[in-house]
């Protein structure tokens, strides 16, 4: 049976919460928020976030290239172009400033460059380069119901924690999330009301959405098993 559009997406929307590994029970973000990591420790988160970072607008590009028409590609080449420049938060991009963000914790631009992925964090930018090979209804709730909706909920509070227990003091890279990801989740609301109106379209939007906050799981699974526990990946 087809849900009524704003069922499903309220539906979405309680995935996204209760599988946000970013504020949830995941072990690691348990002890990231309680300032319990160590230096080295949130180094290495911060420096794996770094490599997921800087495929996300390539993703999010060959996403909304498989979108047939034009009303729909609108919908996220906004995201893109702020991604991309900063240019509609006035900033710059947001890799860059994730950069910025990495060098107030002992990270220079080099290291990041140099840095080599988890097979964790590589399972999670093949799946997530994976989405180009769906309908533009799933890749692009994906990215913004699951991607840009679990940041929307734990933006404002890793910007507080990074304040009070890592030592930054500049957090743009949060508090310009924290603005935009509200306008970035609607988005996948919009692709909702337009492409899936059908009950095998929910089917494979919701499978899309959920696999999305998973693979983020396993991002976290790899970085807690390897650098906390100390486990070989």
């Amino acid at each position: 049976m087809v849900l009524e559009v704003k069922s499903f997406i309220a539906e979405l929307r309680r995935e996204v919460t209760q599988r946000n590994s970013w504020i949830g029970p995941h072990p690691l973000s348990k002890l990231l928020l309680e300032g319990k990591l160590t230096r080295p420790q949130v180094q290495a988160w911060a420096t794996q976030k770094y490599i997921r970072q800087s495929y996300l607008t390539r993703s999010l590009a060959r996403v909304i290239a498989t979108c047939p028409d034009i009303e729909g590609r609108a919908m996220l080449t906004d995201q893109l172009y702020e991604e991309e420049t900063g240019g509609i938060s006035k900033t710059k991009c947001h890799t860059l400033l994730f950069e910025e963000f990495c060098e107030q914790l002992g990270i220079t631009r080099q290291q990041l460059h140099a840095a080599e992925p988890l097979p964790t964090t590589t399972a999670f930018i093949h799946w997530t380069e994976s989405l180009s090979f769906k309908s533009f209804a799933e890749g692009g709730a994906a990215l913004t119901i699951a991607g840009e909706g679990a940041s929307e909920q734990a933006m404002e509070r890793l910007a507080t924690t990074f304040r009070r227990h890592y030592g930054v003091k500049d957090t743009e890279f949060y508090e310009v999330h924290e603005r935009l990801e509200k306008e970035h989740t609607a988005s996948g609301d919009r692709i909702i009301e337009r492409y899936v109106t059908t009950e095998e379209m929910q089917t494979k939007v919701r499978r899309a959405v959920i696999e999305r906050l998973e693979v983020s799981t396993l991002f976290n699974d790899g970085i807690y098993r390897h650098y906390v526990l100390g486990e070989n990946l």
